[in-house]
């Protein structure tokens, strides 16, 4: 027992943090939903890569199934460890959990994974104490902007950054120190920031600019150690630049000559607007009844970190050059995110437009986790130099955590709210009810006309054109051969003023897809839904897509695909919420029918997704347009026989498939560069794991003395 107790008392800080973590992210502890829009969208691409990897597909380099039936490359080509890490949890779970448990516990667990990560770091550098470890870790995720990624943001790929940042900044910090290993574990925790997240990434690299320029500055005798420190520099670069090799590749490589590398821009003036308006709740105590976005914001307790470190960086730059450094560093940081006259729109205005097209409006988001992380490792190195603390500095960081604890209860009371229960959580799971979103089509060049802001069927999105034939879709094939009737849609009002619903529902058959045909007799504004046991859809009108995709204008497709994956049927409500109740017209709305389709009356067949695969009847020959976004890499095999590829002018990946073929399988195969890299990038991140636990310094800080760490000399 005597033995034990000092072990005991070695990792009771350590246990005490993660359980006090535990509870703040007990509401992902679950397979309900937490969250709205954006985690729904991450809840289907965790489908889709849990449904690559049971079929055999590892590593995941596009969108395949269902649930991005498009060949979608983003997040996969952006965050590419979030849906990795969902597979590789799967597996371990042997393959049973749903996607909703997988992608709750897979943030859970990269909170839990951030605050032991900050423990690590600051320990391996030999900054503080056990328990002041554990406080500094604390502080860093009850930070609203940290803490408030997942709960009040649905920034789950960017929770995914977490567990990268305090190394980076301690390594950053460190690498003053004489030896390798702090730089090699700044250029790996680097790279796998970039495998994380792509845009923290970038904005960590601009911090990291500043930080080491200052530290380096700052410290005595830089002149004669600049050798040695573009030396350690180039070493973290060489490492950084395996470690990240592949979401470097994935990028130059998943898009076609000519194209841009972030195609969406960004005006910086909707951006400093964004910035405005939420100032000054970023200021303010966390209330979960202000705007979401205003969660995003450092708190007082990581502000009063980085306000310690500026002011004794300004006082003493050359004793203390780490604080020197970080307070540098975090202020450059909120320059960007407080609107300062004059100063905050110079430095946006300053950036190039890829730059702040990868931020997005809202730079709160990219920035303040990196103020977190930064303000621990900064403090770390103060307290570090002085084991001796008199006790109100006690009682103050005492009261400092407390008060970041009751900021973090806050924000998990977010994510509690916004918890679906389980009858909600399992409509969203439903594949009936599954989008492939405008999400879907992000780092694509662009999305086909045919796009729908709604639920959509691969099968239908199929688009052929034989030879000696007129081009068609194979919606229109179903149309074409339908005899059924059009019936004037019986609309009635409901107790909702503004809501009105059909008179009777469809009857929807097991095993059945049926094309819900329209005939608009006017433009309506407003909202339609699908309601039923099972479905839950909404499509806007009068436009609910693009230029060719579902609505009621010109050139516009006329018709949803609609099916049940329940063995008893379902029956299926049209609901419709008029822009204007008042003056909405219940007899000119539209004329409808339910067609069955039948399969065996398509020239083309869609026979699976993983692979694509296409089974055709009398083919004559000629091209065929898959629902798949063209970008390189994508195959095709008819039979026994390879076949031309080409980008059709939708975009989407179009085969020249001869007459006589029976079978079409379209797959992704993926450059050798791109697998060297991803092979590469495994390999580092491994390699991580057996070096970050080893201390920094060539002369190890002994927690018990009051010798000081080599790296604050």
């Amino acid at each position: 027992m005597k033995r034990l107790m000092p072990l005991v008392l070695r990792v009771a800080p350590l246990l005490t943090l993660l359980a006090a973590t535990l509870w703040l992210v007990s509401p992902y502890l679950s397979s309900n939903l937490v969250g709205s829009g954006d985690a729904v969208w991450y809840r289907h691409q965790v489908q889709d890569a849990i449904a690559q990897a049971r079929a055999g597909q590892f590593p995941l380099w596009v969108g395949q199934t269902e649930a991005a039936y498009n060949g979608a490359i983003h997040p996969l080509r952006s965050a590419p460890a979030l849906l990795h890490s969902a597979a590789v949890l799967d597996w371990v779970t042997g393959q049973t959990r749903s996607a909703g448990w997988i992608l709750n516990h897979l943030i859970a667990g990269f909170v839990l994974v951030a605050a032991t990560s900050c423990w690590l770091a600051l320990r391996t550098a030999g900054l503080g104490g056990r328990w002041m470890r554990t406080a500094l870790s604390w502080l860093f995720v009850t930070c609203p902007g940290v803490l408030g990624l997942a709960a009040a943001q649905d920034l789950l790929m960017s929770v995914t950054a977490l567990p990268w940042l305090p190394w980076v900044f301690v390594g950053a910090l460190s690498i003053r120190i004489g030896g390798w290993r702090a730089p090699s574990v700044l250029g790996l925790a680097l790279g796998g920031l970039w495998w994380s997240h792509a845009p923290v990434a970038l904005w960590t690299c601009l911090s990291l600019v500043v930080l080491i320029i200052v530290d380096w500055l700052a410290s005595a005798g830089w002149r004669s150690e600049l050798p040695k420190a573009i030396g350690k520099i180039g070493l973290a670069a060489s490492v950084f630049l395996v470690a990240a090799s592949y979401p470097l590749v994935s990028v130059l490589s998943l898009r076609n000559p000519g194209e841009s590398l972030v195609p969406a821009m960004i005006q910086v003036s909707d951006l400093l607007r964004e910035i405005n308006n939420v100032f000054p709740a970023i200021v303010i105590p966390v209330d979960p009844d202000q705007p979401r976005l205003a969660v995003m914001q450092p708190g007082y307790a990581i502000l009063g970190l980085l306000a310690a470190c500026i002011a004794v960086g300004v006082l003493s730059p050359r004793r203390f050059p780490a604080a020197a450094a970080t307070g540098a560093a975090g202020f450059a940081l909120l320059v960007f995110i407080l609107p300062i006259p004059k100063l905050t729109p110079l430095l946006w205005e300053s950036l190039p437009t890829f730059w702040t097209a990868m931020t997005n409006l809202w730079p709160m988001q990219r920035v303040v986790p990196l103020l977190g992380a930064l303000a621990v490792a900064g403090v770390g190195c103060l307290l570090a130099r002085e084991r001796v603390r008199p006790q109100w500095f006690k009682v103050a960081f005492s009261a400092l955590a407390i008060w970041a604890g009751s900021q973090g209860l806050a924000v998990r009371e977010l994510a509690r709210k916004s918890t679906a229960d389980p009858q909600a959580t399992a409509l969203v799971g439903h594949p009936e009810n599954i989008n492939v979103s405008a999400y879907c089509y992000q780092q694509l060049p662009r999305r086909p006309s045919t796009f729908i802001h709604g639920v959509t069927d691969a099968e239908m999105e199929l688009r052929w054109l034989p030879k000696g034939s007129e081009p068609t879709t194979a919606k229109a094939w179903v149309e074409r051969l339908a005899v059924d009737p059009w019936e004037f849609l019986d609309l009635r009002r409901t107790e909702n003023p503004g809501l009105f619903r059909s008179a009777r529902a469809w009857r929807l058959e097991p095993g059945r897809k049926y094309l819900l045909n329209f005939d608009f007799l006017k433009q309506p504004s407003g909202v339609l839904r699908l309601t039923g046991r099972a479905m839950q859809r909404v499509y806007p009108l009068p436009s609910a897509g693009d230029a060719h995709g579902f609505g009621a204008g010109e050139g516009q497709e006329r018709s949803l695909t609609v099916w049940t994956t329940q063995a008893e049927g379902d029956d299926v409500w049209l609901e419709f919420i008029p822009q204007d109740p008042a003056t909405f017209d219940l007899t000119a709305f539209a004329r409808c029918r339910l067609l069955p389709i039948r399969r065996e009356a398509l020239p083309v067949q869609l026979q699976s997704l993983v692979p694509l695969r296409l089974e055709l009847r009398d083919w004559p020959g000629g091209a065929i347009e898959t629902p798949r976004m063209a970008v390189p890499g994508w195959q095709a095999r008819g039979d026994d026989r390879w076949l031309p590829v080409s980008r059709s002018p939708e975009g989407r990946v179009q085969i020249d498939v001869p007459a006589g073929v029976t079978t079409v399988a379209v797959i992704f195969q993926p450059s050798l560069l791109m697998r060297v890299a991803f092979g590469c990038g495994v390999a580092c991140l491994s390699a991580f794991l057996f070096l970050a636990p080893f201390p920094f310094a060539d002369v190890s800080h002994r927690e018990d003395s009051g010798e000081l760490n080599p790296a604050l000399r």
